[in-house]
């Protein structure tokens, strides 16, 4: 359950906005079919409790943060989720951004890097 894996939530759109204000449900707002760019791996090779991230737009660094910063270590959020909810292999568990990454237009460049699994790169469309 330590595997890692970078995810762009650059994409999100007014939908998921009114999701999360009207139903203040962050489960419903990050779950549509097809709304996350998930890469390029999955490994159980870097520790998950440290390991840095960061996110880049334009090619400027806007976020820098490292899994140490979790308000929960990651083993603790795998037990509390799967204690009310089934957790199959290859379930995700989205854990959030750091502070930083601000606005985005249609044609901005967002990638995102976790230390030791690579970069993922995204365009805004």
């Amino acid at each position: 359950m330590a595997d890692l894996l970078r995810t762009n939530k650059a994409h999100y759109t007014q939908i998921s906005v009114k999701s999360i204000i009207s139903y203040k449900n962050w489960t419903v707002a990050k779950s549509f079919d097809t709304f996350l760019p998930l890469g390029p791996v999955i490994t159980d090779e870097i520790d998950p409790n440290n390991s840095n991230i960061r996110t880049y737009l334009n090619g400027k660094l806007v976020q820098s943060s490292n899994t140490s910063n979790f308000i929960f270590p990651v083993e603790n959020l795998v037990s509390y989720i799967s204690s009310i909810m089934t957790l199959k292999p290859f379930d995700v568990i989205i854990t959030g951004t750091p502070s930083g990454i601000g606005p985005m237009k249609q044609g901005d460049v967002v990638e995102v890097e976790i230390e030791g699994i690579g970069v993922l790169t995204n365009f805004v469309i």
